[in-house]
């Protein structure tokens, strides 16, 4: 029997999920103009641009295809559509996964928490670009070992189908190799058959040595990243050399971009700004984490060892990425998403075999008037910064936190 406290408490939680979402929606449209009337100045456009010129490019897949549909449709309003509806697809497809698994109350934090998934729309310098495709690539290779899992799929099929989306990422952005770690290791410990187990190791063998040929070896000239620059800029003479955005890393060496990474993890970065950043970020999946269940599920799936591996192998592609790449904000969320979608995948799996099972988080059951006013809080007190070095801060003030206080000063 509900008593009148848990009602008045889940009215509670209804209000602010749709102030919530009010607050999304206002950010998501924010953002979606800010795509077509940058254009063609943004940073985001500039790594929309790179393309393939006389050869393969990295990253070059997607301007590829824009360059072509350019000539038909306008890049500035096609992209303008595809990149919002990729995103509201991105952003609908996580809260039906994060809300069917959870209770009302876990699904407030883990889908507004500022460096999951409302990282990508908070932050201005993400919507519009090749991530959410990369993130969506993901969740469909998490998709695929849930069938797997549940019996609805073949290994085989779930692998043919896990490397086509793998390729379509890693030739949209490179990042997609490290993302993809986390998914892979599943699939590596599912419990399969000697045949299943022998095909996954060579294909897996394969393709990180074709990601690393196609990484390594096709970075692009200087030459190359003149003529699309050049072929661009002839159909948008607005498009200049100032605003080349992710351009200007084609044609330059790893080693070189690599070296300045190391330099600012290991000598310029706010470590300490940092590590408030990381707790902040993983402490809504450690408190909705079934700290009961999920060793069972991992047990039964991927073997007696998998749940104290499950959080090592979390740590590979963030770590590595950052002495790769100076986004550290950004590699920490998408780290985290993937993070909790496959922590998703396994639970999913384990409530289809046992139907009866709920999902329950004992810390937000707390009949205490303070939960609601915290969970605010932490919501829209702060918000992770993109890309931070020079003992700068990660963490930042929420725009939403600056919008009260101007209209409370005005």
């Amino acid at each position: 029997m509900e008593t009148l406290e848990s009602r008045t408490r889940i009215s509670s939680v209804n209000i602010l999920s749709i102030v919530c979402f009010i607050l999304f929606a206002y950010a998501f449209y924010r953002n979606a103009l800010r795509i077509y009337y940058n254009f063609p100045y943004s940073y985001s456009w500039g790594e929309i641009f790179i393309k393939y010129t006389d050869t393969y490019i990295r990253r070059g897949l997607l301007g590829e295809i824009l360059y072509r549909i350019d000539a038909v449709i306008p890049v500035r309003y096609f992209w303008t559509i595809t990149a919002t509806c990729i995103a509201a697809a991105f952003y609908g497809i996580s809260y039906r996964v994060v809300s069917k698994l959870f209770d009302s109350t876990a699904t407030l934090i883990l889908f507004f928490t500022p460096s999951y998934f409302m990282f990508l729309v908070y932050d201005p310098a993400v919507f519009g670009r090749k991530d959410f495709i990369i993130l969506l690539a993901m969740f469909a290779i998490c998709y695929m070992i849930y069938r797997t899992l549940t019996g609805k799929t073949s290994f085989i099929t779930c692998l043919i189908l896990s490397e086509v989306f793998y390729f379509i990422a890693l030739l949209t952005h490179e990042m997609a190799f490290f993302f993809v770690f986390v998914p892979f290791c599943l699939m590596l410990c599912m419990k399969k058959n000697t045949f299943e187990q022998w095909c996954f190791i060579l294909v897996a063998a394969v393709t990180v040595v074709l990601s690393l040929y196609l990484m390594l070896y096709f970075q692009g000239t200087p030459e190359m990243r003149e003529q699309m620059y050049q072929e661009w800029h002839s159909r948008y003479p607005l498009f200049d050399r100032e605003h080349m955005g992710g351009m200007e890393f084609i044609g330059v060496a790893a080693q070189n971009w690599l070296f300045d990474a190391i330099d600012t993890m290991t000598g310029s970065i706010s470590m300490p700004s940092f590590l408030l950043a990381f707790l902040l970020s993983i402490l809504p999946f450690w408190i909705c984490l079934d700290r009961k269940i999920f060793p069972l599920a991992c047990r039964s799936y991927f073997g007696k060892y998998f749940y104290r591996c499950f959080f090592i192998m979390q740590a590979f592609p963030m770590v590595t990425l950052m002495f790769i790449f100076t986004d550290y904000g950004r590699i920490l969320s998408y780290c985290c998403i993937i993070c909790l979608m496959s922590y998703c995948t396994i639970m999913y799996a384990y409530k289809w075999h046992n139907p009866d099972y709920r999902h329950q988080v004992p810390v937000l059951s707390l009949q205490t008037p303070l939960l609601l006013p915290i969970i605010l809080l932490y919501l829209y007190a702060w918000r992770l910064v993109h890309c931070a070095s020079s003992w700068e801060s990660f963490i930042e003030p929420h725009f939403y936190l600056q919008f009260f206080r101007y209209l409370i000063q005005y």
